[in-house]
């Protein structure tokens, strides 16, 4: 069940890159809003069984992050399977952020751009 308190949807393809997801997520739940993120990570036809058991380590421990998986079509097709999982499980976001694996962000990041958007009404 998704938390309809939630305000930034963040989403990650990732295609055998374990280590690396794991560093990302790593930063994202370090974030001073964690609380209001909703993760959509997916795993687009990876066979790693290593990231297969991060990715449910994560979805486990974690009621905001949800992990989809599909046949390994790119890492556009992966970001749009997200998004069309977070429009129909999370509509009263006010954002999505696109995160790759091989990303990191402060622990700010994502305050400091929800409140760049509430305060200037940004799209």
């Amino acid at each position: 069940m998704v938390n309809q308190g939630r305000s930034i949807g963040i989403v990650i393809p990732v295609y055998e890159q374990p280590k690396l997801l794991a560093e990302a997520v790593a930063t994202l739940r370090q974030q001073t809003i964690f609380d209001q993120l909703e993760i959509c990570i997916t795993s687009d036809g990876g066979k790693s069984k290593s990231q297969a058991q991060i990715l449910r380590a994560l979805a486990n421990q974690n009621p905001n992050i949800t992990v989809l998986s599909t046949p390994n079509q790119g890492p556009g097709a992966a970001r749009n399977t997200a998004i069309d999982w977070l429009l129909q499980h999370a509509p009263s976001l006010q954002a999505v952020y696109f995160l790759d694996a091989d990303n990191r962000l402060e622990t700010w990041a994502m305050e400091c751009a929800l409140s760049h958007l509430q305060r200037t009404g940004a799209d």
